[in-house]
């Protein structure tokens, strides 16, 4: 097989020579979009391979559904939730994999979405509220990660905590709206989130729909997993409300702009957001065994 390999984070040059062995890599500039790269760079491989983590992953899938040309996820990030959902989150298991061609072809639902007139691609799902500030990792906390990842993490989260208040929203569930006070959500496509260490059970990337866990803003802020308590098991959590099988959605915020981030990306602030689950939309090679495999 030929490959288009695109990496976007600095690897060891262990890893490089491994890589080294399927062709040319290709860089990302910091200025460049992942996904506009690929567009320019692609001349007919057999699958484009990107390295890296969440962030990368979803650029990729953009790209590779839009072109109908199947992707080869390749974790080399903090977090990789992705390639947890679909068992396989080791570097050196694709690696062996490529190199034997034991690959496999299986396929993911991806999250459509648009905010503030901007289309979006999610692959692991959409981060609101605290949610999304844990994704907000920048100026001090950017440095700070680099040498402590998960006290940083840890630090950030009482962070947010003590500064943030409940926003109070309009959620529109492929046809019925709630109105609702929210602390915290995501819009899952994926069964964890945040390198696995926060799990919402049954969630699935190939069942044709999202879901959505909410932490209900009408509790009090002691009430607030990861502030008196550990945040593990989404479902398992009193102030959560769950939303099942949802294949449209549209989120506004009512008292204040709408904070949100996607894949472990903060993004910013914007009126409101809408989306839909594309089933199937993207072809995966992931290593012999295929989904749930170790």
């Amino acid at each position: 097989m030929e490959y288009l390999i695109v990496v976007n984070k600095p690897i060891s040059q262990k890893d490089e020579s491994k890589l080294s062995e399927f062709g040319e890599q290709i860089r990302v500039p910091k200025e460049k979009d992942i996904a506009e790269l690929i567009y320019e760079k692609y001349q007919g491989q057999d699958a484009i391979v990107g390295v890296g983590g969440d962030g990368t992953h979803s650029k990729v899938a953009q790209a590779s559904s839009k072109m109908g040309v199947p992707a080869i996820m390749v974790p080399y990030g903090s977090g990789n939730d992705f390639g947890r959902s679909i068992g396989h989150f080791s570097f050196d298991s694709y690696i062996d994999a490529m190199k034997s061609g034991e690959l496999e072809k299986t396929v993911s639902d991806i999250i459509e979405f648009e905010a503030d007139g901007e289309k979006y691609c999610s692959i692991v799902g959409i981060h609101l509220g605290l949610f999304a500030d844990a994704s907000d990792l920048r100026g001090v906390w950017s440095f700070l990660k680099k040498h402590f990842v998960s006290s940083t993490y840890l630090a950030k989260g009482v962070w947010d905590i003590t500064r943030s208040k409940p926003q109070k929203m309009k959620i529109t569930l492929d046809g019925d709206s709630y109105d609702i006070s929210l602390w915290a959500g995501q819009v899952a496509n994926t069964p964890t989130t945040g390198g696995g260490k926060v799990v919402m059970p049954d969630v699935s990337i190939n069942d044709g729909y999202a879901d959505l866990f909410l932490m209900d803003g009408n509790s009090p802020k002691r009430k607030l997993p990861g502030y008196t308590t550990k945040l593990d098991r989404m479902d398992e959590i009193p102030i959560m409300i769950k939303f099942n099988n949802v294949k449209e959605f549209e989120i506004e915020g009512s008292d204040m702009p709408l904070k949100f981030a996607y894949d472990g990306e903060y993004v910013g602030t914007v009126p409101s957001l809408h989306g839909r689950v594309v089933p199937d939309r993207l072809e995966l090679y992931v290593p012999g065994g295929g989904l749930g495999s170790g």
